[in-house]
């Protein structure tokens, strides 16, 4: 712990004091005890460093199609007792008042947030479906099994389509389609997509628990 005139400052005061911090809206007293804690405390120099790599993401305005009442479908899938980062405040910051500015930002701090939580209450089924009449193979790859695009092939059925059950543990993911060893497709029946940043853009998958 360090101090702040005769006030210890944890891990905890730092975090809410981050936001501040990197903005450079804190006292001078502030900022001094806050950068010595941080000088011994690396899981808050991490957090900081983590903090400032979201801040490069999004001052480029990642770019999302966001449907309607996705918002709504989002809040109300929260794991029950989650607690938004304060991240999500300068998240809101750097974007702009508009609907499809905010659920940028709030995708991208899903991504940052959410993704590592599983709520160690089982795994779900959940299945793809995707319509490519003329491919003679697809597979899904995501960050559920590491990009790799020969682990999930995908069984083509009726009409075209190819179908695949997976069983996730609740968390939000992204995707793609890999058709004919050699081409990338978005899912058409995502709720939303994100820049994968190469160029391209991920679909998002979200379980609840």
């Amino acid at each position: 712990m360090s101090k702040v005139g005769d006030t210890l400052m944890n891990c905890r005061d730092v975090e809410l004091l981050m936001q501040d911090y990197l903005d450079g809206y804190l006292l001078s007293s502030q900022r001094e005890a806050l950068e010595k804690h941080l000088s011994a405390c690396p899981a808050c120099r991490r957090d900081l460093l983590q903090m400032k790599k979201l801040e490069e993401e999004l001052e480029g305005q990642v770019p999302v199609e966001v449907p309607p009442g996705l918002e709504e479908a989002i809040s109300g899938r929260l794991p029950r007792g989650f607690l938004v980062s304060p991240w999500a405040g300068r998240a809101f910051r750097w974007t702009g008042v508009g609907l499809v500015s905010t659920m940028a930002a709030l995708l991208v701090l899903l991504m940052f947030v959410i993704s590592p939580y599983r709520n160690g209450t089982g795994y779900r089924e959940v299945e793809l479906v995707f319509h490519a009449p003329g491919a003679r193979s697809v597979s899904v790859a995501g960050d559920f099994n590491s990009w790799d695009v020969r682990r999930n092939p995908m069984d083509r059925g009726a009409e075209g389509s190819w179908r695949l059950k997976l069983h996730l543990q609740p968390g939000l993911y992204q995707y793609n389609f890999y058709i004919d060893d050699g081409r990338w497709a978005e899912d058409p029946e995502a709720p939303a997509l994100v820049s994968d940043g190469f160029g391209g853009r991920n679909a998002l998958l979200f379980i609840e628990g």
